[in-house]
């Protein structure tokens, strides 16, 4: 029993690393930074005084209450949450490994397990490098950044979206076979996920996904394509309720003003912080890897798996240009965070491509040279900017 315990921790040595490094990180944020994840917990602190309710979205709240005792002290929550959230990142950090060690194995490539260590965390620090006009000062605010580290609900949701990205996509493009029930439990489970945490990434899924079975499963018949389609309709209902629950009777609410979701001119949150010929550069400074593969690689493009991530990127996009919500809650960018995680999608996914063709494609290795060091930048760009929150006191 003792020798299967220390295999185990052994085997998962890296995960546990991921767990104690976040830990650290995450009390060091919460002590120097004022961020989401302190407004957060002080609602919890208002829930367990009788002085507020749980949101709709509530599984964040709940979790850091259960793990901390439902105490009162915000001291003890504080604590909690960053036992939670280190637990979100370790699972983004594993599921990352998943999704990739998966994507090899369709094309039947194995990957060596330390190489796939060593990108997962990678991935967990890429950032978009900061530009001459801004600078540092506002070096989160004005990019689509592929990772956040003071959005407590958004941290908490990224392993389960992601997952459910992937899983999803499975399922589309594969044959129905005899695991239907045991697929669908799954999926179903992780949009709940979802909606339970923060239900932002299910705003692209569900639009993409139907339309994505439409397409590909036209002509296997109507019964093929609601099961296909049946995480997203789930979704769809979910969402609803929830939409109702926040905006018509403001359950949860952090403030005391109502807020609205409507349909403003082009661009009205972004004009907020940056002026709109600098979008473009936004857009290219917080995707540059992933762009190039696109451009660069035909079998990229034209791969199902990128036609289906870029359209949950287009219409991410769509939805923060032209979506906001009114009220109190008008300037907080709530329509954003679904491009956080399309934009880690679109970097993961990339760089499992590019790995891929590395292995089996011995031509062109200047240009694997220059996307490497283009990766290897933007990882420097995250560790930088974390560095710049901690000197400045300020992640924008």
């Amino acid at each position: 029993m003792v020798s299967i315990f220390f295999y185990k921790l052994r085997s998962n040595i890296d995960t546990i690393s991921v767990f104690i490094f976040s830990c650290v990180l995450f009390y060091f944020i919460i002590d120097i930074l004022s961020t989401d994840i302190e407004e957060h917990v002080k609602q919890i602190q208002k829930i367990n005084m009788n002085s507020a309710t749980y949101p709709p979205n509530l599984l964040f709240y709940f979790l850091v209450n259960l793990v901390s005792g439902f105490s009162n002290n915000i001291h003890v929550l504080l604590g909690s949450s960053v036992l939670v959230l280190s637990t979100a990142m370790a699972l983004k950090y594993s599921v990352s490994k998943y999704i990739i060690s998966d994507y090899f194995s369709i094309f039947k490539i194995s990957i060596h397990p330390s190489t796939l260590s060593f990108v997962c965390v990678s991935l967990l620090f890429i950032f978009p490098f900061p530009d001459f006009y801004f600078g540092i000062d506002k070096w989160y605010i004005t990019k689509i950044p592929p990772n956040v580290w003071h959005n407590s609900t958004t941290i908490m949701v990224f392993p389960f979206a992601i997952l459910l990205f992937w899983k999803q996509y499975k399922f589309m493009v594969n044959p129905l076979g005899k695991d239907i029930k045991k697929n669908l439990f799954i999926l179903s489970i992780l949009v709940l996920l979802n909606v339970l945490i923060k239900p932002s990434f299910l705003f692209v899924f569900i639009p993409v996904t139907g339309f994505f079975v439409l397409l590909t499963n036209w002509n296997n018949g109507l019964k093929t394509m609601i099961i296909k389609a049946f995480p997203a309709l789930i979704a769809v209902f979910f969402v609803g309720i929830t939409y109702f629950l926040i905006y018509k009777f403001q359950a949860g609410s952090f403030q005391t003003g109502k807020s609205q979701v409507k349909f403003d001119e082009p661009f009205a949150f972004y004009s907020l912080i940056m002026p709109l010929w600098f979008f473009p550069i936004s857009i290219i400074l917080s995707y540059i890897f992933p762009l190039l593969t696109y451009f660069l690689f035909r079998d990229f493009r034209k791969d199902k798996l990128t036609k289906y991530l870029v359209g949950m990127i287009l219409l991410g996009w769509f939805i923060s240009v032209f979506v906001y919500e009114s009220g109190p809650r008008k300037n907080h960018g709530n329509f954003i965070w679904q491009n956080v995680i399309t934009t880690y999608l679109f970097y993961l996914i990339a760089v499992a491509f590019i790995l891929k063709k590395h292995i089996t494609d011995s031509e062109n290795p200047l240009v694997y040279k220059i996307l490497q060091t283009i990766l290897s930048l933007s990882v420097v760009s995250g560790i930088l900017y974390l560095i710049k929150t901690f000197i400045t006191k300020n992640y924008f």
